[in-house]
């Protein structure tokens, strides 16, 4: 191996670096620094190797091998899922029975003994209908005496005005004196007070007669009958037979207390009515209990139920539904894909765009062991890391696989 100088300034060393060059480092005088003179002969051939590895490196067909072995190196694996609307219905359920709104214990307004009753239980009555009598012989008696009475002074007061007509004719004829024409008038007007006064009997004894006929307030059902004919009756105290008004039905339904957050009037509840073959009914709530019953921990709700065929009857047991998502189906996210959340139900999750892992802020409704309801931070078609986000953090390169759907998001 030949060793050759060239000297530059005041000092020269010279290194053999390799069995393929040798090369001087030269230490200029003046400025201190380091020079490297290569020898033509030792690199010669090591220069080409190294412009044809630079070529290779830089070749258009191994620059994505390289890019994709790098970002292989440098990116966390995670499992998205596909962000949609919730295909699971939101259901509170809860058991009840039928009731109505209204219900009427009939009995009459004055004392007397039954003579009919024109109702079973069972019936439907109309409005109006007679239900039951008392037994009104002596007012009918007394009502047909003050009828023929009337009709005695009916005539009377017929033969008055046509003899009052009369003497006005001569009256003004000046053929009658003050004092008979006088006399004429007042018998006439005597006539019409007893024709009132009559009449003003009649009144009474049809006012009472009425007292003594029991008519259905409503149209309705009669469930009870609680005397028989011949059974002795007393204003207010005594009832005669039970109806109730239907046509709308009540459920009464019993939720637990957990539910009382979650529910409001205008709801639309599934009624299934076992009695019925667990026929299905449509009812809207209506009312809320304002209060939770401290022995079973449960308040009551009422849900109205069209029931214009009458095929409900008080006491049916019931089962309801309540669909908590009918008109707005919500986004939910499996529960392990939520971080840091707190009471308020804020949080945090990671999606992916571009293969980069993006943490966004979520508010959370509803959760369950399985998932959890976003009411807002994510959207439909976003990619949710369900696995994996423990490892990330935000702008993270990630590789992406599909996780499995559970039945949670749609497709």
């Amino acid at each position: 191996m030949r060793l050759r100088e060239s000297v530059v300034g005041e000092k020269s060393i010279s290194v053999n670096e390799s069995p393929y060059r040798m090369v001087r480092y030269h230490q200029p005088a003046k400025s201190g620094g380091l020079s490297v003179a290569l020898s033509k002969d030792y690199v010669r051939r090591p220069i080409l190797c190294l412009v044809f590895l630079a070529l290779a490196a830089f070749s258009p067909e191994k620059a994505p091998l390289a890019q994709s072995t790098e970002t292989a190196l440098d990116t966390v694996p995670v499992k998205v899922l596909k962000v949609g609307a919730s295909q699971r219905a939101e259901l509170l359920t809860g058991m009840g029975s039928i009731s109505c709104p209204k219900t009427f214990d009939l009995g009459f307004d004055d004392t007397g003994i039954i003579s009919e009753i024109l109702v079973e239980p069972g019936d439907m009555v109309m409005e109006g209908q007679i239900l039951a009598k008392l037994d009104s012989s002596v007012l009918e008696s007394e009502k047909r005496a003050i009828q023929a009475k009337l009709a005695s002074v009916e005539a009377e007061l017929r033969y008055y005005e046509s003899d009052l007509e009369k003497k006005e004719s001569l009256f003004s004829k000046n053929a009658l004196s003050d004092s008979e024409f006088k006399k004429a008038t007042l018998e006439c007007e005597k006539a019409k007070a007893n024709m009132g006064y009559i009449k003003a009997e009649i009144m009474t004894a049809e006012s009472k007669l009425k007292r003594k006929i029991l008519y259905a307030p409503s149209t309705g059902l009669v469930t009870e009958k609680h005397a028989e004919v011949g059974s002795v009756m007393m204003p207010g105290s005594n009832k005669v037979v039970s109806l109730i008004q239907c046509s709308k039905a009540w459920a009464e339904i019993e939720l637990g207390e957990k539910l009382f957050g979650s529910i409001r009037p205008g709801m639309p509840v599934k009624i299934k009515v076992d009695a019925l073959g667990g026929r299905t009914f449509t009812g809207e709530l209506v009312r809320v209990a304002p209060h939770i019953d401290k022995k079973n921990r449960t308040f009551t709700i009422k849900v109205e139920v069209d029931n214009s065929k009458w095929v409900l009857r008080p006491g049916m047991f019931v089962r309801a539904e309540i669909d908590l998502s009918s008109d707005q189906k919500p986004l939910w996210i499996p529960r392990k894909a939520i971080h840091n959340l707190d009471a308020s139900g804020s949080g945090s999750v990671f999606i992916v765009k571009d293969r980069v892992a993006l943490r966004r802020p979520v508010q959370v409704g509803k959760t369950t062991k399985e998932g959890a309801a976003i009411v807002k931070g994510i959207g439909l078609g976003d990619f949710v890391v369900v696995e994996g986000p423990d490892r990330l953090s935000d702008l993270d390169e990630v590789t992406v696989e599909m996780a499995e759907n559970t039945g949670l998001l749609d497709e």
